[in-house]
């Protein structure tokens, strides 16, 4: 890949039901028929056929013979995501960009940025019971971007809640959720506090 945002991108969009994760990496996903890691600019996907203990094995022996050959930092994701209180969701975060990172990694969301290009989305969804948190960090490719986008989105209904802050020029912080007011708090109380 170009870089590690961008093997993380693909990491964090690819990535479904993993079983375990490997100690060996920071991001890495385990099935019975997959190993899939992102280590710095690399995005590592190596499949089996049989999905049994001994295909499972060889596949990470070969997942460990690549990591052995990688001497690359680690992604690190914004701050926000990094506050304990996101521990528990840490392997759900993903980093979209463009339209098609968010058809592949959140297409539920496609309507709300289709007028816009260029965009990035760090975004941790959160299933609870009681409902959802979408929790989001976006940067976009400008003021102009940012601000339809806010103007157009930052209305509650009786059925969401939708909290923004802008962190800078082209970045917001933005919260949709459907929990309770009590619920929402511990995510809205972060955003605000960032």
């Amino acid at each position: 890949m170009n870089d590690a945002k961008s093997a993380f991108g693909i990491f964090s969009v690819s990535k479904y039901k993993c079983s375990m994760n490997d100690s060996a990496t920071k991001y890495s996903c385990i099935t019975p028929f997959q190993v899939q890691g992102a280590v710095g600019k690399f995005y590592i996907s190596i499949a089996n056929e049989k999905g049994n203990h001994e295909s499972q094995q060889l596949t990470l022996e070969i997942y460990h013979m690549y990591l052995k050959t990688i001497n690359e930092t680690d992604f690190i994701l914004p701050d926000l995501f990094l506050k304990k209180v996101y521990e528990p969701y840490k392997n759900q975060i993903k980093l979209i960009r463009g339209r098609l990172g968010l058809q592949n990694g959140f297409p539920m969301w496609l309507e709300m940025f289709e007028e816009y290009s260029n965009y990035e989305i760090y975004l941790l969804p959160i299933e609870e019971e009681a409902g959802y948190a979408y929790l989001s960090q976006i940067v976009f490719r400008n003021e102009k971007n940012l601000y339809d986008f806010i103007s157009k989105n930052s209305k509650s209904t009786t059925e969401k809640t939708k909290l923004i802050k802008s962190i800078s020029p082209k970045e917001i912080l933005f919260l949709e959720s459907n929990l309770p007011e009590a619920e929402i708090q511990k995510y809205s109380d972060l955003i605000y506090n960032k």
